[in-house]
């Protein structure tokens, strides 16, 4: 990684493009740039860090920068962390992003079917109350076919 800031927005997308964590290293004005920031979140994540405030509550981006990397919803804007139907969205196309949504949607019976039927694994991060409700009604329905 280098100290430099990138000196031209070409300079800075080829930078980005490369390995999209040198985001960290653009100027201010190129973090608050979509284009830069598309191409560095498409690359790696986690790069979603480092883009501004702005971007950081902007669906297209965030959507793009969680599903390469859960780790990255942490950084979304506190509405888009919430959104109950964009979390959706993004748990259909990768499940286990599941890990690091908020304990009050991990217990949302919508939030985790999207994300079990998306990879079964996922059923590891939904909360306890869930799990066991989940657990009841399938040995409930189990005793029943007897």
């Amino acid at each position: 990684m280098s100290n430099i800031k990138y000196l031209t927005k070409a300079i800075a997308l080829s930078a980005v493009n490369t390995n999209g964590l040198e985001l960290e290293y653009v100027s201010d004005e190129f973090k608050d740039d979509k284009e830069i920031v598309l191409v560095a979140v498409r690359q790696n994540g986690y790069s979603f860090r480092y883009a501004c405030k702005r971007l950081k509550a902007d669906k297209e981006i965030a959507k793009i920068a969680i599903i390469n990397d859960g780790w990255a919803l942490k950084y979304a804007a506190k509405e888009l962390q919430n959104d109950k139907e964009f979390i959706i969205e993004i748990l259909s196309q990768n499940g286990m992003v599941l890990e690091h949504v908020s304990d009050s949607l991990r217990n949302d019976k919508d939030v985790t079917l999207a994300a079990v039927k998306q990879n079964s694994k996922a059923i590891d991060f939904i909360s306890d109350d869930l799990r066991y409700t989940y657990i009841a009604k399938s040995f409930i329905h189990f005793i029943q076919m007897d």
